[in-house]
């Protein structure tokens, strides 16, 4: 069973159609239907049944799905094993995390790689998650909600009330106040994820080497 047909098959199975899978793989759709046919042939079973909705998978197709998702898993594995064996500091590493602190603690630290190791590429993606905002002082009335650090900073600027801000944000925006609550503000730990397989990557190494060194400082 060759991967360029186990390639095939995931992307009509995930699409439901030859067309689909052809436009997704930029092959023609011939080409996808005779290398299904070539699997067909190969297990001796038929794979997919047409219906109303589209191609579905018979229960030997099933069968096969399970086999080709560990063979995509286990290449998209080695992809990234052999992209974190490179013996140059070069490359794409793509970042997500909080906008504010996208903005105010990992911009200013994401100059530095660009002078020590120009190769390397950051890409800082900026969002937001919703978390569960259920724990929270009965006594306080809340006036506005947001999971923007940064649009709650600007309501405060607008004299809507208070709130617990990063400092470097807070400090960064003129006309904000810092008010001495008589005992220190709530904390938090900053996470970095990765994928366990990049955890050698020389590059990814690198960056958190210097993310740790500038945020330390």
């Amino acid at each position: 069973m060759e991967w360029n047909d186990v390639r095939i098959f995931l992307a009509v199975a995930r699409g439901g159609s030859f067309g689909g899978a052809a436009r997704q793989l930029g092959v023609s759709h011939p080409t996808v239907g005779r290398r299904i046919k070539v699997l067909e042939s190969e297990t001796g079973h038929r794979l997919f049944r047409r219906t109303s909705e589209g191609l579905v998978l018979t229960d030997a197709g099933d069968d096969v799905l399970r086999a080709a998702e560990a063979m995509g898993n286990a290449a998209l594995s080695m992809e990234r094993r052999l992209a974190g064996a490179s013996e140059q500091l070069e490359g794409i590493l793509r970042i997500s995390s909080a906008d504010w602190f996208a903005s105010y603690g990992l911009a200013p630290v994401f100059a530095e790689p660009g002078r020590r190791h120009p190769g390397i590429v950051p890409e800082l993606i900026a969002g937001y998650r919703l978390l569960d905002l259920s724990r929270r002082d009965p006594a306080v009335r809340r006036v506005f909600t947001s999971t923007s650090r940064s649009v709650q900073a600007q309501m405060c600027l607008q004299g809507a009330g208070i709130a617990v801000l990063p400092r470097p944000l807070g400090d960064a925006i003129p006309g904000l106040r810092l008010l001495d609550a008589g005992e220190a503000p709530p904390t938090r730990d900053i996470w970095v994820g990765y994928h366990q397989d990049l955890r050698h990557m020389d590059r990814l190494r690198a960056l958190l080497d210097i993310t740790t060194e500038k945020l330390a400082g």
